[in-house]
């Protein structure tokens, strides 16, 4: 897991390329910051967050022959299967899948993709030819931002690295499942689900449940190294990070470590529940309690830069995620496991079972195509401005595209959501949260709800303004000048406050960056 960046043209500035990467220095550890290649025609580089061969697995990684180099940020899952595959062509001389994807691409090219599994955003060139090539994973678990012309190419893992060079007018986000090469991007994966038509590979109820079951169990244990003493596990209490948690201790014969954040245990339902799985399970269950003076620092001050969004529940999610993912870290973790991408896969929002049936499959696809720029979005920066790597089995290609076969009824059935997961374990153990019903996150862990305007956020916005309101005018005329473009409600004092200082970070320079997420009930009923 790394950040990468790099640029291409005449003379690229390797002082530039290390200021791009002193943007984004969390996505590595402080000892492996700003590994870098430079010549006349490319400057590129990574900040390393080591996992797999700390010692040889430095970026940029070269061929053998010296003709291509390579960086990658994400997870290669299968990259021990895939090497075992190359050596016959390749001598490796690193455990590392940035070597594995180099010599997958240099022997199949863009059909590279197809045996990747995992999360991943790669860049490799051909120093012989200038010619080179972007690929993204098919669901956008792992982010690319780029400005190409017929001069140059800047890239970058996250938006805040280029946001500020003067001469980038634009930025692009390199859509999930596509490359991008000099010519533009290209698909590879089309994310096509729900036709309503009828599975032809599921007989029954039974079926369709050991199917998806067994997917699961196997996307888990491809994430889970061999080598691997400790699991920690991001733990709400709900049923997605319930089954992920009861998964990863069924698979893993060493120690399985939940964490759970709360604000205050009295009024925190995720809590109880969690409590009950965990000693159900014998497992230890870590509470992260808030600091509110530090959540609130974090809020106002650094969260809109970290997560490069102004949607508040992204942000309000993104504060208390950091600061789960914090501790995580601190207690010695790289990574962990999280339940993020079941209500899009599997229809898990209150507002698809309020729309008609023949609308709810449409309405997931289209929640499922959105992830990258919402759920996965906000996980992925929360959690690596805390040198933490999510990972995410509801979101591996092989499970979505099982369950994308399935008729709808497994998603939704009657009142009941999320159908498939709910009854995808008749035992004991999970009993408890077979019908617990969604809570937000910050909901669920005791923190009020801001639809009420009443939550902790939202108070911290209001005296905010009321302690600076030379900064409520500046805000209000700010979001004032730019509320048609970007469809803000100005009586929304929490959407005032943050998309100014989404704006004050430059990202405004995102192409469709004004085109809103679905991410509530009311924005859907609104339509």
């Amino acid at each position: 897991m790394c950040g990468i960046a790099g640029i291409i043209g005449n003379n690229p500035s390797k002082k530039t390329l290390v200021e791009i990467l002193s943007k984004i220095e969390h996505r590595g550890d402080k000892q492996n910051f700003s590994e870098v290649f430079t010549n006349n025609k490319l400057a590129v580089g990574t900040n390393r967050l080591a996992i797999v061969d700390e010692e040889k697995g430095k970026q940029p990684k070269f061929s053998e022959c010296g003709r291509y180099v390579g960086v990658l940020d994400g997870k290669i899952y299968n990259h021990v299967e895939l090497k075992n595959e190359l050596a016959t062509t390749f001598n490796f001389k690193s455990d590392c899948d940035t070597e594995v994807c180099l010599y997958a691409y240099i022997k199949w090219g863009k059909e590279a993709v197809k045996k990747l599994r995992g999360m991943w955003a790669f860049f490799i060139y051909d120093l012989k030819s200038n010619n080179w090539v972007v690929a993204r994973d098919p669901v956008g678990i792992k982010p690319f931002y780029y400005s190409l012309n017929h001069d140059y190419l800047y890239f970058c893992s996250e938006v805040k690295g280029i946001a500020n060079l003067d001469h980038l007018e634009y930025i692009k986000e390199l859509k999930p499942g596509h490359f991008l090469t000099k010519s533009g991007e290209e698909k590879f994966y089309e994310l096509n689900f729900f036709k309503g038509i009828e599975s032809k590979f599921v007989n029954n109820d039974f079926d369709a449940l050991a199917k998806v079951r067994d997917e699961l169990y196997s996307c888990v244990a491809r994430m889970i190294p061999n080598d691997t003493k400790s699991i920690a596990c991001l733990l709400s209490g709900g049923i997605d990070s319930s089954i992920i948690t009861k998964v990863a201790n069924d698979l893993h014969p060493g120690k399985v470590i939940a964490y759970t954040f709360t604000y205050d245990e009295t009024q925190s339902p995720d809590l109880k529940a969690a409590k009950k799985l965990t000693d159900t399970l014998g497992i230890p269950l870590r509470i992260v309690r808030a600091d509110y003076e530090k959540l609130k620092d974090f809020y106002l001050n650094k969260a809109v830069s970290v997560i490069e969004t102004f949607e508040s529940p992204l942000v309000r999610n993104a504060t208390s995620y950091n600061y789960l993912c914090k501790r995580v870290s601190k207690d010695g973790f790289k990574w962990c496991l999280s339940g993020e991408g079941a209500d899009e896969l599997f229809g898990g929002y209150d507002y698809f079972k309020k729309l008609p049936h023949d609308q709810q499959d449409e309405a997931i696809e289209t929640s499922l195509k959105l992830i990258h720029k919402s759920y996965l979005k906000m996980c992925d920066r929360s959690s690596m401005a805390a040198r933490l790597e999510i990972r995410v089995p509801y979101m591996e290609q092989t499970l979505i595209d099982l369950v994308s076969q399935l008729p709808s009824n497994y998603r939704i059935r009657g009142t009941t959501d999320k159908w498939l997961l709910r009854n995808m374990f008749n035992d004991n153990q999970l009993k408890n949260i077979y019908l617990k019903p969604k809570l937000g996150m910050n909901v669920g862990a005791g923190a009020g709800s801001n639809d009420k305007m009443e939550g902790v956020f939202y108070r911290a916005i209001i005296h905010e303004y009321e302690n600076r309101p030379e900064r409520y005018k500046s805000d209000m005329e700010l979001a004032s000048s730019l509320s048609q473009e970007y469809s803000l409600d100005l009586k929304d004092l929490e959407e005032v406050f943050l998309f100014a200082r989404f704006a004050e970070n430059n990202y405004t320079k995102l192409t469709n960056s004004s085109k809103r997420l679905q991410l509530n009930t009311s924005y859907v009923n609104k339509r």
